[in-house]
């Protein structure tokens, strides 16, 4: 269908508004992570090539869309211009997608949660508001739900008023002139399944999926979204699901959870204050099954976020607060030492030396204490002990030392990284300068393990509660 090509972001809009198509390679095991915010061009590629899109459309889709067409102002036409536009809704601003590589070496595609902007649920107020209209005659549409926009209380009397020269009474919460008040203020919630979530807010509105697996949303200005590799109904276990809910009007909303698999889930959380997320809560990693029901509770007054969950009907009721941040540990070329980081976003690591803190905006603690107080002076380094908040991990059976060394040039001349895990599996890595290659010896879940790979090949570990993952 052409016109859906033709109503792609044009080159204007991302000069305007930037990239809205990110790929993060997570290579193996989800370490060593790339992120590629694409550009214009790039996104044309990722449509057609990556996606399948029809080629010929995008292109014509382009051609369409030159200087003079998107900036055409109707006004020297003499059209008198007035535009009505909804602003609050959630509504996809920007998609990331992720690569990652099965033990088999099949890509994987799956999504993070999107971005969501100020909008009508489906049109960017950016792009809405391209348009040239005078400024006495921009509306804006606070409750405006794009495919219901003409016949909306508040907005149908607009409409009447500006054709008719009356005065019917608009509702001014339901429609402004002041652009200012065209802020997201709520929750999103990301589900990375298998579960299911269902809400319904204080009105009895309610959002999430039908028997036939369609979505159905009633709440206004709220947002749901599925991401998967498959549209059927039977595979949504697999499937990612994305929700923005407004809480600046004081909503209110009953969250349901229901297993629909056996394996483990994650939830996050993020506080969204004027279009930024101003907190992120994660819970990571839960086991689940079919039989798995709860229920997810906003914090009040500064409080963190909590799930109460109930595994069977047979089970006592357990209130899940968010996880402590895990850590990602690597060796860096550049600055000739261990370098310490997180998979999460706005975590801030703290590294003295021998003990390594990260803390999370729902002030969760990690601590991870290393053996060597001065690492950087001993050319070594081995894990200790872990605690999250103050809770001290069995790592009995786990091993991370790392030793190292230059020459007077400040080449690197030798590093040996040696991880061992409760998983079984024991990984040693060593390099040598004089022959440029690092050997890779030992044992996973793949297998035995005996190779040889040019440069220094750097082994990253991810802690996972007390536990080690590992990737190169």
């Amino acid at each position: 269908m052409p016109a859906i090509y033709d109503l792609l972001p044009s080159q204007q809009y991302y000069n305007t508004k930037g990239s809205y198509v990110k790929v993060i390679d997570q290579g193996f095991t989800g370490l060593n992570t790339t992120t590629k915010n694409l550009t214009y061009e790039e996104t044309k590629t990722f449509l057609t090539d990556d996606n399948n899109l029809n080629t010929t459309a995008v292109a014509n889709a382009d051609n369409l869309h030159t200087a003079a067409f998107d900036g055409f102002d109707l006004r020297t036409a003499g059209i008198d211009v007035y535009a009505i536009d909804g602003c609050k809704a959630g509504t996809l601003g920007q998609i990331t997608q992720v690569k990652s590589k099965s033990i088999l070496g099949q890509t994987q595609i799956t999504y993070q949660k999107p971005k969501m902007v100020p909008g009508d649920g489906t049109v960017p107020l950016e792009s809405a508001t391209n348009l040239p209209v005078d400024s006495a005659k921009k509306y804006y549409s606070l409750m405006g739900e794009h495919g219901k926009m003409m016949s909306q209380d508040g907005t149908r009397q607009q409409i009447v008023n500006i054709l008719a020269a009356s005065t019917l009474t608009v509702d001014s919460s339901l429609i402004s002139q002041d652009i200012g008040e065209c802020k997201l203020n709520g929750k999103a919630i990301s589900v990375f399944s298998p579960v299911d979530i269902f809400v319904t807010d204080q009105d009895g509105k309610k959002l999430g999926l039908a028997e036939d697996g369609s979505i159905f949303n009633e709440i206004p200005n709220a947002d749901f979204q599925i991401w998967g590799s498959s549209s059927s109904a039977e595979a949504s276990a697999d499937k990612h699901k994305f929700l923005y809910l407004p809480t600046d009007s004081g909503q209110t909303y009953n969250i349901t959870l229901d297993g629909t698999g056996t394996g483990t889930y994650t939830i996050k959380t993020d506080d969204i204050q004027n279009n930024e997320e101003v907190k992120t809560q994660v819970f990571s990693n839960l086991p689940v099954t079919a039989d798995l029901t709860g229920t997810v509770h906003f914090g009040e007054n500064g409080q963190n976020d909590f799930l109460i969950i109930q595994q069977n009907a047979a089970s006592q009721s357990e209130t899940i607060l968010p996880s402590p941040p895990e850590v990602v540990i690597e060796f860096d070329l550049v600055s000739k030492d261990l370098k310490f980081s997180s998979l999460e976003p706005s975590v801030t690591v703290t590294d003295n030396g021998d003990l390594i803190t990260l803390t999370d905006q729902a002030g969760n603690v990690t601590e991870l204490k290393l053996k060597n107080k001065n690492r950087k002076k001993s050319m070594r380094a081995e894990i200790q002990s872990m605690a999250y908040n103050g809770f001290w991990a069995d790592i009995t059976k786990n091993i991370m030392a790392y030793s190292w060394s230059y020459d007077k040039q400040g080449n690197l001349k030798k590093l040996t990284q040696h991880i061992k895990s409760k998983k079984e599996y024991n990984i040693t890595a060593e390099f040598d300068a004089k022959t440029n290659a690092t050997k890779i010896t030992g044992k996973d879940a793949t297998g035995k393990i005996k190779k040889t790979v040019d440069g220094s090949q750097i082994i990253s570990v991810l802690t996972n509660k007390g536990d080690f993952d590992w990737g190169y």
